[in-house]
């Protein structure tokens, strides 16, 4: 239970970490996936935390269940930034829509 929280926490501290970086550099905009995966597998890195060794999954290298975790982490920032959304904060993406029709009035 823990861990899932660990990985909650980890993704929000990812959120607002790119959230600075594209403040305070605004060509990073468009660079928001990258520097979130960037961000997410580092944190994981340097925190040497990964989830699989902490319920007892075996996986055949260390370094990739790191990895791994640090791709985890980076999946929860979109639940973040959907929260942020619905919740009406500014710092949130607005849902998007797979297709926009433009209503004409006959």
């Amino acid at each position: 239970m823990y861990d899932f929280a660990v990985l909650m926490l980890l993704g929000l501290a990812v959120v607002k970490v790119v959230e600075l970086v594209e403040h305070l550099v605004p060509a990073t905009r468009p660079l928001r996936t990258l520097s979130t995966m960037v961000f997410a597998v580092g944190g994981t890195v340097a925190l040497d935390y990964s989830i699989f060794a902490n319920y007892g999954i075996a996986i055949r290298n260390e370094t990739v269940g790191i990895a791994l975790t640090g791709v985890i982490v980076a999946g929860t920032v979109s639940i973040w930034r959907t929260l942020f959304s619905y919740l009406g904060s500014s710092e949130g993406d607005t849902a998007s829509t797979s297709s926009k029709v433009s209503r004409i009035a006959a």
